[in-house]
């Protein structure tokens, strides 16, 4: 066993004996971690009693993590509402916690549970609000995230080449960053492109590149998914002893982590393998290990699609009545789940099944519905593809209009980064202007005592120049211009807010929100620094401020 599952059992069995709620909380958060992907319901019912531990222990950062969790499992059991919900209640409480990367992650979330729903509009504002929430705070590792989820969205909508950017963009952010598993992410989504694309060879190296940073770092889910794409590649290019060998691997590694989806298809995929190599015993075999599995799991496409090739191989082996048993359950299956791919699919093989058995009526019957049911498919991909080309064309303008805002909010910014620097270098201007002044009047003031009488008349003189030059309404106005430029709501809002302000309290609040100390406001009012620090007590009484409530600190945030 690997070392995630026994770190999974150590959970469990740690989780059975502790009764400290605070400690239970612990464990519980690192459980549902590690079950998420594997097994939803399973977390879903640790999940929902450690978020309720959380909210009596009024623990809202646990609170907000359990609901994710919730959220998570909501996405993987496709109830995409029920996801949107709590990932949404997650955001609000997230919202009052100082921890910017859990938010992002959130938001994050919320734009993949729209792009599930298809919804892909939404899905990029989505992604959009957690981008504008890491750059804020500088966090770029978590943008290598985002870029692979925008990549996912345009590999849905068939724009591969807008996948590939995306995807390479999220790989260079790992690789500046070291993230070794974000690397190996990346590397697995450009390799599914690539298959898409029908490039086997690139596929095939970012696959195996993949895997090899997944073998170095124990990734063992990560190099399962690996082995099980490149196996798929080798089927194609029809070495079919190759691509056994990588999907009996991959079986194995799901096996370690106890990924039960995983499993099922890999035996899926192994029993089409052996069925292509003619040796159908063995292909039911696994067929049927896979369908157990599927439906074990409550997963009804995986059980639907593993009970079509059931039903195929049960016809190869003449076994039809088997055949049909299989086949009308992966059809009931498939009209329940409103999946109409395996729907057609299903049509078809029970009317070869029934033509297998003479019974042509029947055949006829599901032939028809066959045809039917395809036709509609292929309406549908039509519809959407045009949808896709619409959907792309509008995503691609709300990209550009996007990139308009943030220019124009960076372009603001310099312009408002600009003015409060014209502003500071006044304000520095006024002061050092005005002590001059003063400093010059007492050397005048001090030089004119010991002068004779015509030049103490003649310094005397130029002290009253002196003091004409000191303005200060006009250096008030100047100021006050600039301030208003960078700082537009502050007066009135102060104003508003506390109406029994006088006019100079104002004009101090004004000056202390460009961080100026009393000796320096003194110097712009021509005023003394005991005469500053009796209004800022005044102040502080009008303004209601506790003892330990910094006054500057607090007219900053207004």
């Amino acid at each position: 066993m690997s070392d995630r599952t026994n770190s999974i059992e150590y959970l469990k069995e740690e989780l059975g004996f502790e009764r400290n709620r605070p400690e239970r909380i612990r464990i519980l958060q690192r459980l549902v971690q590690q079950t998420a992907r594997h097994d939803p319901h399973y977390t879903l019912e640790i999940a929902a009693e450690g978020l309720d531990l959380a909210r009596r222990e009024r623990d809202k950062h646990a609170e907000a993590i359990f609901l994710r969790s919730i959220g998570i499992c909501r996405i993987i059991l496709l109830d995409y509402d029920g996801a949107i919900d709590m990932l949404n209640s997650a955001f609000e409480l997230l919202r009052g916690l100082d921890i910017p990367a859990d938010l992002a992650t959130v938001m994050q979330n919320i734009g993949t549970v729209y792009r599930k729903k298809g919804d892909y509009k939404n899905a990029l504002d989505a992604y959009e609000r957690s981008r504008n929430i890491l750059e804020e705070h500088a966090l770029e590792d978590g943008l290598g995230a985002i870029l692979n989820n925008i990549g996912v969205m345009y590999q849905e909508l068939s724009d591969y080449s807008q996948a590939l950017e995306y995807y390479r963009r999220s790989l260079e952010i790992g690789e500046k960053n070291n993230r070794i598993q974000r690397v190996g992410y990346a590397l697995n989504n450009l390799g599914s492109v690539y298959m898409l694309m029908e490039d086997s060879g690139n596929a095939l190296d970012c696959f195996q590149r993949s895997l090899e940073i997944r073998r170095n770092n124990d990734d063992v889910y990560g190099q399962a998914v690996n082995l099980g794409n490149i196996g798929l590649i080798h089927q194609e290019l029809g070495d079919v002893p190759a691509a056994l060998e990588c999907q009996r691997e991959a079986l194995k590694l799901y096996e370690d982590v106890d990924d039960i989806i995983g499993k099922a298809l890999t035996l899926g995929h192994i029993g089409d393998l052996y069925r292509e190599t003619g040796e159908n015993d063995k292909a039911l075999d696994f067929l049927l290990r896979g369908r157990e599995l599927s439906e074990k799991a409550r997963d009804a496409k995986t059980h639907s699609i593993l009970l079509l090739r059931i039903g195929r191989l049960r016809r190869d082996r003449s076994e039809n009545e088997q055949s049909l048993e299989a086949l009308k359950q992966a059809l009931e299956l498939a009209e329940a789940g409103g999946d109409r791919q395996n729907e057609f699919e299903a049509h078809e093989a029970i009317a070869l099944t029934y033509v297998a058995m003479a019974d042509f009526e029947k055949a006829f019957f599901h032939q028809r519905r066959y045809a039917s049911v395809k036709d509609e498919v292929r309406s549908r991909e039509s519809q959407e593809k045009l949808a896709e080309m619409r959907l792309r064309a509008e995503i691609d303008q709300a990209h550009k209009d996007r990139e308009i805002y943030r220019l124009k909010n960076e372009q603001l910014e310099l312009k408002m980064e600009l003015k409060s620097k014209e502003l500071t270098t006044q304000t520095m201007y006024l002061v050092q202007k005005n002590e001059y002044l003063e400093s010059l009047r007492k050397r005048i003031k001090s030089a004119a005592k010991t002068a004779d009488l015509p030049t103490r008349r003649a310094l005397n003189s130029l002290i009253l120049d002196i003091d004409e030059n000191v303005h200060v309404e006009d250096d008030w106005a100047s100021f006050e211009q600039q301030f208003q430029q960078v700082h537009q709501d502050f007066m009135r809002i102060l104003s508003e807010q506390f109406p029994n302000l006088t006019p100079t309290e104002l004009k101090v609040c004004a000056l202390l929100k460009v961080n100026l100390s009393s000796k320096e406001i003194a110097r712009i009012l021509c005023v003394s620094v005991r005469n500053v620090e009796s209004h800022r007590y005044r102040l502080r009484k009008k303004l209601q401020l506790p003892s330990d409530v910094n006054l500057q600190t607090y007219i900053a945030k207004i």
